[in-house]
């Protein structure tokens, strides 16, 4: 091609992802100056002529005949085999049957040989009748307009990176003639941008990068996830010491219940008293959405103070789904591409979140049984099968804890009603093996603490509820010793000595 334009011949161009560019048209076209060349674009789209039909339909049905013969030919190759094969059974004499039994037998068997021999009588008719079968086209292959080709004439990555940029040429481009052999200029303009849409719809964007806008969201939620966790571990100590410090007032007050009546009077006991009253809530009746402060409800407990590992990691996966939706329409920046198609989850989520994402570690069969268990962040469109972020791109952290919260509450009535099936069944990750102190010496046991459910049960780690909420999936956990992942309180254990 470098060397075309100095030939003085007719040259046909058949660049098919160039030639559909409007950018790469006028960089071909360059290369053949007007003056020398009749610069003319073909344009060969929508439904063909009579004669281009009829040419398909000859070639399929040739392929088909052809199959068709290599199928029996095959059949036929494999009846010989099978043939062969029993002429060559070595000769095995039997001596243990006596003559009466042989002639019983051969009796019998010629009996069933002739009901035999006239079934394959009958089935061998059947087969020739079905094999001299003339070979047709279906009512499918009828109304084909082209043939499929094993191999492609784009890969899909080039695809994924050119469609959107497809258009029919125009004259106003430079050419001399623009030609539609098949249909008219407006109806190939019409199908080209209609593929273009479908494509859209269903082909993953493979450069895409996640923008500096995404990346502070994320990090600013990561910082604020950390300080939720951190709450919850000290509201649960806190509630650990009090418990531990209520022991020891109960048998001051048996011995000085005259002080306290007396110091109940007046005005001071009825202030201590409204105090009692303000600090007794019911959480568990407390209204979810109208919390002020979810990290204080009243008592001095923050409002996720009973969550576990399963409400931890739905609450992550609310804002990242949440996250992801609005980070890929800014990304994109197309207004044809709205969302991407449920199937492409897993892509996008690894590519803003650098880790793994399958349904089934949630106990789960598909995207549409999950969305199910944060309906009100994320949902798939039942039409276009697009995931669609539920709450406004604005929406306040705090309300996806208020979200899982309620879940939660929703979950345990069930629960304690008797539904089984509402029990989550996530699966965890695996306890990393145990520390080993320098020289290769097993360090002790590690101590587990009372902490909330924020943190992992390790070596060295903060207490926790069992366990806290996973490294992100398919990536190695945090770094072990000190505080778990959710920020446990409590310190590391120290090595055994050698």
């Amino acid at each position: 091609m470098a060397v075309a334009p100095a030939l003085r011949r007719n040259i046909v161009c058949m660049e098919l992802n160039a030639n559909l560019q409007a950018s790469e048209r006028q960089r071909g076209l360059a290369r053949f100056p007007a003056a020398a060349f009749k610069r003319v674009a073909v344009v060969a789209m929508g439904e063909p002529p009579a004669a281009y039909k009829a040419k398909v339909q000859d070639a399929l049905l040739a392929e088909k005949v052809a199959q068709a013969e290599k199928e029996k030919r095959e059949k036929e190759e494999a009846a010989r085999r099978k043939d062969e094969m029993k002429d060559r059974r070595p000769w095995r004499a039997e001596k243990s049957r006596d003559q009466e039994e042989k002639d019983g037998e051969q009796e019998d068997g010629e009996k069933a040989k002739d009901v035999d021999t006239e079934g394959k009588g009958n089935a061998g008719e059947a087969g020739e009748k079905e094999e001299d079968k003339p070979v047709e086209l279906t009512e499918e292959e009828k109304a084909m307009w082209h043939r499929k080709s094993t191999v492609p004439d784009l890969t899909a990555s080039v695809l994924a990176k050119s469609f959107a940029s497809y258009s029919v040429p125009k004259k106003e481009e430079g050419f001399d003639e623009v030609r539609y052999v098949w249909q008219g200029g407006e109806k190939c303009a019409e199908i080209l941008r209609e593929w273009v849409l479908e494509h859209k719809r269903t082909q993953r964007v493979e450069d895409l990068e996640p923008s500096a806008w995404f990346k502070e969201k994320w990090t600013e939620w990561q910082k604020v996830l950390g300080e939720w966790k951190k709450k919850q571990s000290e509201s649960k100590e806190a509630q650990r010491r009090k418990k531990v410090d209520g022991k020891k007032d109960d048998k001051k007050k048996e011995k000085s219940e005259e002080e306290k009546k007396d110091a109940g009077e007046g005005e001071g006991g009825e202030k201590n008293e409204d105090k009692a009253k303000a600090m007794d809530i019911d959480e568990e009746e407390l209204e979810v959405f109208t919390v002020e402060d979810i990290n204080d409800i009243g008592n001095g407990r923050p409002l996720f103070i009973n969550f576990v590992y399963e409400d931890w990691t739905l609450l992550s996966l609310r804002y990242e789904f949440h996250l992801l939706v609005y980070a890929f329409q800014r990304d994109v920046g197309d207004p044809d591409r709205p969302g991407f198609h449920e199937s492409h989850l897993t892509f996008y989520y690894n590519k803003y979140y650098n880790k793994a994402f399958n349904v089934k570690y949630f106990g789960v069969q598909n995207i549409e049984e999950f969305c199910a268990l944060i309906k009100d962040a994320a949902a798939v469109n039942a039409e276009t099968k697009f995931l669609e972020a539920v709450m406004p791109e604005d929406t306040p952290l705090d309300k996806f804890v208020k979200y899982t919260e309620e879940h939660r509450r929703e979950r345990q009535r069930n629960i304690d009603a008797g539904d089984e099936t509402a029990n989550l069944k996530f699966t965890r990750p695996a306890p990393p093996p145990p520390r080993q102190a320098p020289g290769g010496v097993a360090g002790g046991a590690p101590h587990r603490g009372s902490a909330g459910a924020g943190s992992y049960q390790r070596s060295g780690g903060g207490g926790g509820q069992s366990r806290g909420p996973p490294p992100p999936i398919g990536r190695a956990g945090p770094p072990r010793g000190g505080g778990g992942y959710g920020g446990g309180g409590g310190g590391g254990a120290r090595g055994g000595h050698g």
